[in-house]
């Protein structure tokens, strides 16, 4: 018998249903999370594949997360494992972002 087949049950006390509907909701979440860590490595090795340089920020803070070969061969570093380093670090070493430059021209 499975867990969900349980809840239908009028024998069991409201109080094991209770246990039981949190089991349930925690393994649903769990395989939720499996399944997105899943999806989300596939993506990452799809973008290492392309020439492009993808950079991946998870915030504002311009922190990498992560980036693809292209990426790592345009910074000349390996940034496989930033461990929270800035991209104007790792590309310009700076300590502070530049400034946007404003373009002249097609």
């Amino acid at each position: 018998m499975r867990l969900d087949d349980l809840l239908h049950r009028t024998d069991i006390p409201a109080d094991a249903l209770e246990i039981i509907r949190g089991h349930l909701e925690a393994e649903a979440t769990a395989s939720g999370r499996e399944r997105a860590t899943s999806l989300e490595r596939e993506q990452f090795a799809a973008l290492d594949c392309i020439g492009d340089s993808v950079v991946y920020y998870r915030d504002a803070s311009l922190k990498v997360a992560w980036a693809n070969r292209a990426a790592q061969a345009l910074a000349g570093a390996d940034l496989g494992a930033p461990g929270g380093r800035t991209c104007y670090r790792l590309r310009h070493d700076r300590n502070s972002p530049g400034r946007l430059q404003k373009r002249t021209g097609p």
